[in-house]
């Protein structure tokens, strides 16, 4: 039985932002426990010098568990946005014949809008390390490609942009919609159903609850 049904989805969303709500408020203080276990600072104070991050991380040891749970938890959260969108916003993907998710990752919310809508072609694209280890298993719609979402995006008739655009200054952000735009482009024009799905944290949205607010200013 799916725990995300149509019935409680907005009860799931409100879950979701209390959890975010108090997961920023730990960061801080966990990532300076983890630097001190991990010896960053002795590594850094031996180097006798400004250390490039390449030579910190292979400096390390135990690097690998932490972010094997990053990684976990950065996929239930798509797995879960990816079924909620598919509720939520069916109008959005009507019509849409491929779908390119930019910077997908493993495929996570890729393959839960792929489930959703079988009649799209989906693909993830992300870097190579990331699309090494991606896996379809489960959407016969969904595959893999590697590219640089700097300097093109894959070709479709949507691009989805999930948790990337808050991560990128200005000059960034506008490289990565100018490629997005492309992509949904044919020969020049956009046809009327071709569009950029960008789904992030909206600043002063009026229809913000407390919790919600708390959890916008704590990720920015």
């Amino acid at each position: 039985m799916d725990l995300v049904i149509e019935e409680n989805v907005d009860e799931l969303l409100k879950a979701q932002t209390h959890m975010w709500n108090h997961t920023p408020q730990f960061i801080k203080s966990m990532s300076l426990k983890c630097a001190v276990e991990l010896g960053i600072p002795d590594i850094i104070n031996n180097h006798g010098q400004p250390m490039p991050l390449s030579d910190l991380v292979s400096a390390l040891e135990g690097m690998t568990l932490g972010l094997i749970m990053v990684n976990e938890v950065t996929a239930s959260d798509s797995i879960f946005l990816g079924q909620v969108a598919a509720l939520k916003c069916k109008e959005a993907f009507k019509g849409l014949n491929s779908l390119v998710d930019v910077a997908g990752g493993t495929g996570n919310m890729s393959k839960g809008i792929a489930n959703a809508f079988p009649s799209i072609k989906c693909t993830a694209l992300d870097l190579p390390h990331v699309v090494a280890v991606a896996d379809s298993q489960g959407a016969k719609n969904l595959n893999f490609v590697v590219g640089d979402m700097f300097r093109v995006a894959h070709p479709a008739d949507a691009a989805l942009i999930k948790w990337v655009l808050h991560d990128w200054a200005d000059e960034y952000c506008v490289k990565i919609l100018k490629n997005c735009k492309e992509a949904i482009t044919r020969n020049g024009k956009q046809e009327n159903n071709h569009k950029d799905i960008i789904i992030d944290m909206v600043m002063a949205n009026k229809n913000s609850d407390d919790d919600l607010a708390e959890t916008e200013f704590c990720l920015i």
